[in-house]
């Protein structure tokens, strides 16, 4: 782990469980295809709170991803904050949070509501101009209807297999 000192992609391997060893092996592993530019490293489920508790101590964050499962992403906390700040700057999130703030709870139910109405409409154009498929469509709409609140549950992240995001 000592070898460590740039941002990182964990692959998380549940393997044996009856393997009872404290030490932790984490495994750099070949760069196959992958869209991330950083290095990949394997480690063992049952090891994860170790890892995690190693770099908390250097001042390191180790986060999920919404991308893929059982992936995670190790970077600097101080790398993180930058990129976070960064990225609620270029997409004008600060700005969304402040006129939330200052709206009225009505207000912002109309909104919220007018963007799931143009969601629906985009998803049903891209489904009916053969852009996605059936599949994808019925999972996307279903996740839409049957969610109390399914703004909530939307993941507009970045892509943290890219270098220059998170």
């Amino acid at each position: 782990m000592d070898q460590i000192n740039k941002s990182v992609d964990i692959l998380v391997q549940h393997g044996d469980i009856s393997e009872h060893s404290d030490s932790v092996q984490m495994t750099l592993l070949p760069q196959l295809n992958s869209v991330s530019k950083r290095p990949w490293y394997s480690v063992q489920q049952r090891t994860i709170s170790l890892v995690r508790q190693y770099f908390t101590e250097k001042n390191w964050l180790l986060l999920p991803t919404a991308t893929i499962i059982n992936n995670m992403y190790l970077c600097p906390k101080i790398e993180f904050e930058e990129k976070v700040s960064n990225h609620f700057t270029q997409t004008n999130a600060y700005k969304l949070i402040r006129d939330c703030s200052d709206t009225s709870q009505r207000d912002l139910q109309d909104f919220f509501r007018s963007m799931l109405h143009r969601i629906n409409s985009e998803l049903n154009n891209l489904f009916h101009r053969r852009r996605i498929h059936r599949k994808q469509y019925h999972q996307m709409k279903s996740r839409i209807e049957h969610d109390e609140n399914p703004i909530s549950s939307m993941v507009f992240l970045p892509d943290t297999r890219t270098v220059n995001e998170f």
